[in-house]
């Protein structure tokens, strides 16, 4: 997908520094704890939008109990976080390990900037 490399180049490219302090910050070393991770915002989100009862092929946005915004749309989901005082979103592909990150975007302004950034790259 070069949309997804290029997204992620000009991100690193862009703000470095931010993309390390926040992969330090939030992403276990272990992969498979990262996973874990992955599927429990993943789970938490569906529950969220069952309750709500909406199915599951709309693009909603739900709030996670710890503060991100999770959304999943066909083959993606994605999650926007607060990057220091910016806001930050990475999409993931829902391949075999469900946490390939396939674009990021840092440094947003807003977090509609970034809920907005994500879905244009689902």
């Amino acid at each position: 997908m070069v949309v997804a490399a290029i997204c992620i180049e000009q991100a690193k490219r862009k703000t470095y520094a931010s993309w390390d302090r926040y992969i330090d910050e939030n992403f276990q070393p272990n992969q498979e704890d990262q996973r874990k991770t992955n599927l429990d915002l993943l789970n938490e989100h569906r529950q969220l939008r069952s309750s709500k009862g909406i199915s599951a092929g709309k693009h909603v946005w739900t709030h996670s109990s710890d503060g991100r915004f999770i959304t999943e749309y066909r083959n993606y989901w994605a999650v926007v976080d607060k990057a220091g005082d910016k806001f930050c979103f990475f999409v993931h592909d829902k391949g075999k390990s469900g946490y390939d990150i396939v674009c990021a975007s840092f440094e947003r302004a807003t977090e509609a900037d970034a809920r907005q950034g994500a879905s244009d790259s689902l």
